[in-house]
């Protein structure tokens, strides 16, 4: 028997995340029903690698997405969709994933996570019915940094007014929140000025750039296709690559539907995806979470405390080290931010070692009792006697 442990449904979709659903897509192409079963755990923690989705086979854990279709094109390699195709469309295959993963990773980021208003509305609280305390607050924002560092280099600027990015999603070093308030209306925090509605005009142009620059390929592949699927009537891996990515762009109901907005443009890639969608996605039955799979705090707080003390203290220290006269003062409070937020983080890790002890007592994992118990039902007789005389 197969497990796959994936992210947990939401957006309308059996997963949040695009390699699960291609994974949940390509489980349906390639191992015979019954074989296999899909555990919405959302707990990375269980995987090597820490990542999901994972596959488990016995004692054998494969993860990431590549490393799970090839083990199980190993598995079943009478049945792997991409067997039927010639060299020509095997490498073919090859490029548009690489395509698609790279590009179509950079526009499901700044859809879901860099904006700062699908990211509140949608995005975090997705992530918060899947996990539990205190990483339903934690996860979510790790993720949107990761996010926002992966699609920097695109210079679009989708945070809010008090989230600290300069142009480009960039912190402003030793910024004041006055500062930082001053330079968010100039930029477009302001609804009503001439500099706030010539910013977002940009960022609608730069968010239309990078959507067509990734879309219209695949619009073009999908529209030159003589069957439903990419190379016509048989399907191959490289369906369920482009299903798990555009499904995120396409059918979650977002505050900014720009990303929605752009593949309906495209109405044949549009009508491709509702259709895998149909074929592939729907009716998936997920099993059900064990307690062993739910995520662990222990995990989450051991890695928080390793890149807490690895990164913030000394990446301050080393910006304090810079002789340049002309930025002495911003950058010694920046030094003192950043120390700052050390001691947060470090609050939380504390709290957070707190409620799991808490928790571990209150559900009863760890019994405290006996010897205790007694004496102090000695005490209460001894108080009688004391209250009698």
């Amino acid at each position: 028997m197969l497990t796959l442990h994936v992210w947990g449904p939401g957006f309308g979709l059996p997963s949040i995340d695009p390699h699960c659903l291609s994974a949940i897509a390509y489980l349906q192409l390639a191992v015979p029903r019954g074989e296999w079963q899909i555990i919405p755990s959302s707990n990375p923690h269980l995987s090597p690698s820490k990542t999901l989705p994972a596959l488990q086979h016995s004692t054998v854990w494969s993860t990431g997405l590549p490393q799970i279709l090839d083990y199980i094109t190993q598995l079943y390699p009478s049945l792997a969709p991409d067997s039927l195709f010639c060299a020509r469309e095997r490498a073919q295959i090859t490029a548009f994933t690489a395509y698609v993963q790279s590009r179509g990773g950079e526009v499901v980021d700044l859809s879901l996570y860099a904006d700062e208003k699908n990211f509140t509305a949608v995005t975090r609280p997705g992530f918060a019915s899947l996990l539990g305390w205190p990483e339903c607050y934690y996860y979510p924002t790790v993720e949107r940094r990761r996010a926002r560092g992966r699609t920097a280099h695109l210079g679009v600027g989708l945070g809010g007014a008090g989230d600290g990015e300069g142009a480009g999603g960039m912190e402003v070093l030793g910024e004041t929140p006055g500062e930082r308030a001053v330079r968010a209306a100039r930029a477009g925090g302001g609804a009503g000025g001439v500099e706030g509605e010539v910013g977002r005009t940009k960022r609608e142009v730069q968010l239309s750039r990078v959507c067509a620059d990734f879309l219209s390929p695949l619009a073009r592949m999908v529209a030159d296709s003589p069957g439903p699927f990419w190379f016509g009537a048989a399907p191959s891996s490289l369906d369920c690559w482009v299903l798990g990515y555009l499904a995120l762009l396409l059918i979650p109901d977002m505050p900014q539907d720009w990303a929605k907005s752009a593949v309906q443009r495209e109405p044949r890639l549009a009508a491709y995806v509702h259709d895998m969608r149909a074929r592939l996605l729907e009716g998936v039955v997920l099993g059900r979470a064990e307690r062993g799979d739910l995520p662990w705090l222990g995990g989450v707080l051991v890695d928080e405390v390793r890149g807490w003390v690895g990164g913030l203290w000394t990446r301050g220290d080393e910006e304090w080290r810079d002789d340049d006269p002309m930025l002495e003062e911003r950058k010694r409070r920046a030094v003192l931010a950043r120390r700052r937020e050390w001691w947060k983080s470090l609050g939380f890790v504390l709290g957070g070692v707190a409620g799991m002890m808490g928790y571990v007592v209150w559900s009863g994992i760890v019994a405290i009792g006996g010897s205790g118990a007694e004496e102090g039902e000695e005490v209460v007789v001894e108080v009688e006697q004391e209250d009698g005389e």
